[in-house]
């Protein structure tokens, strides 16, 4: 069984053994694990390091001590994956320097020691010394690149210059892959380290998942630590436990208005909105501001509506869009001496009487009426 199916399988077996909470178990499969040759790649597919994270605070002093050992040791074996290959790279260094590796410094030395006769028939102290010289180290330059021909030929490449430098196939792929896997082991550490029930857990990931959109890669990890932070503030005003319904209310409301409202999610990661001002806040107050500014709006519209004396007071605001700019009326008011008043005609009496005039003053909102 190669390494990565053992650790897949033994990886099976923790995750049991932790459910179970069969310490005996947990600290023989943490040895086993500890024994298995992992590489990088290894880590990545099989995603151990983060089961084996939530033990570095377990219960059990030696299952603790177990963890944080193994978790050390995947830790330099991923900074080791982005070193290898330096053997390749010195031969490569030497080639530049025109000094051999320390394997061929007896070739080295004889090709050095080779002198050729120079045009004018000199001995071999002239300017054709150091130009021979020069070709053992060419020579020996390209022996090294030579060798490390074929892990170039791996990726596509080929070796165009005897003095080129070799680069470790690790070195080109790795690189990132290794830091981004210790940020994530870090992640894992902060928002499991306190070892919560699955679903509040669950719900610090998804926290976190909605955070950290629109942000970039550095800030994951303190991202991580305000996830923690709201659920626990979740936690506080609807325990889990006790009020499983409310704490799930409150999750989907978080997360849903965190998605929509961008400037939010950004004061929030950087800390400008603390957890517990975010857990008290209701859904009018977690509404992007456009929103919010169109519903305010559209309340405000309807209330007006419903106003009797709608028409009374904007009726400067109705006369100015419609282009009148005289209001004066065919009637005077008799309390205020003033002409701006508007008239209704109703029949009230019988129909061979004249109709009823409604007079009302604009001004001083007298009302009147006459025959």
């Amino acid at each position: 069984m190669d390494a990565s199916a053992e650790t897949a399988v033994l990886r099976r077996q923790l995750e049991k053994a932790v459910s179970a909470e069969d310490v005996e178990r947990i600290a023989d499969v943490l040895g086993s694990l500890g024994k298995v040759e992992v590489t990088l790649a290894v880590l990545q597919e099989s995603k151990v390091g983060a089961t084996v994270s939530k033990l570095k605070k377990h219960a059990d002093e030696e299952v603790s001590k177990s963890a944080k050992a193994l978790v050390k040791k995947w830790k330099r074996v991923a900074e080791a994956s982005g070193v290898q290959g330096a053997p390749a790279a010195a031969a490569g260094a030497a080639g530049k320097t025109g000094k051999s590796p320390p394997g061929s410094a007896g070739k080295g030395s004889g090709a050095s020691k080779q002198e050729v006769p120079s045009p004018s028939g000199g001995g071999g102290a002239g300017p054709s010394s150091g130009t021979n010289k020069a070709a053992a180290a060419a020579a020996a330059a390209g022996g090294a690149t030579a060798a490390t021909s074929p892990l170039k030929g791996a990726v596509g490449k080929t070796a165009t210059s005897s003095t080129s430098e070799a680069v470790p196939l690790s070195r080109q792929t790795s690189g990132s892959s290794t830091s981004e896997l210790c940020t994530t082991l870090e992640v894992d550490s902060i928002l499991s380290d306190d070892e919560p029930a699955p679903l509040r857990l669950k719900m610090r990931r998804k926290m976190f998942d909605t955070l950290l959109l629109g942000s970039s890669e550095d800030e994951r990890i303190p991202t991580a630590r305000v996830a923690k932070g709201v659920e626990c503030a979740m936690n506080e005003n609807n325990p889990y436990l006790s009020k499983k319904a409310s704490y799930l209310d409150k999750a989907r409301q978080l997360v849903f208005n965190l998605k929509k409202n961008d400037q939010l999610r950004q004061d929030v990661r950087e800390g400008l909105v603390e957890p517990q001002r975010l857990v008290a806040m209701t859904s009018t107050e977690l509404m992007a501001k456009d929103k919010r500014e169109a519903m305010d709006k559209a309340v405000s519209e309807r209330t007006e509506a419903r106003m009797l004396d709608w028409y009374d007071k904007n009726e400067d605001k109705i006369n100015k869009q419609c282009g009148i700019k005289e209001t004066d009326g065919m009637f005077e008011c008799g309390r205020c001496k003033s002409t701006k008043t508007t008239y209704t005609q109703k029949q009230t009496r019988s129909a061979d009487e004249p109709m009823t005039t409604f007079v009302t003053c604009s001004n001083c909102k007298n009302r009147w009426k006459f025959c």
